[in-house]
């Protein structure tokens, strides 16, 4: 699954039913990084260019985790091997995740 960032705050997940990769994929340069985190309000906290914490609780309501009990356990398998590779906060309220920007 992967977060599109259209822009003036419009954010969706798309292939919601991916539990294999989580990224977020921005439809605008790097240059425009403030207001991307603006857009993402809520949704998830870049760290630099590169990386942003998402918010399970976020995800865990918009992919197909309530479509039924596998596809829940699809989706607590995927955040369990984040947690295994430290890609978790403390919390345990936020998974880590690659931000690919277009280009400039």
């Amino acid at each position: 699954m992967y977060i599109r960032v259209l822009g003036a705050g419009t954010v969706i997940l798309e292939d919601a039913a991916n539990f294999s990769e989580l990224k977020i994929q921005v439809e605008h340069p790097p240059a425009k990084l403030s207001a991307v985190q603006g857009w993402l309000n809520g949704v998830a906290d870049p760290v630099g260019l590169d990386h942003a914490w998402i918010s399970i609780d976020w995800l865990r309501e918009r992919s197909a985790a309530g479509a039924g009990a596998a596809l829940r356990a699809r989706f607590d398998g995927m955040i369990e091997f984040a947690r295994k590779h430290d890609w978790v906060n403390d919390q345990g309220t936020s998974v880590r995740s690659h931000v690919e920007w277009a280009p400039d």
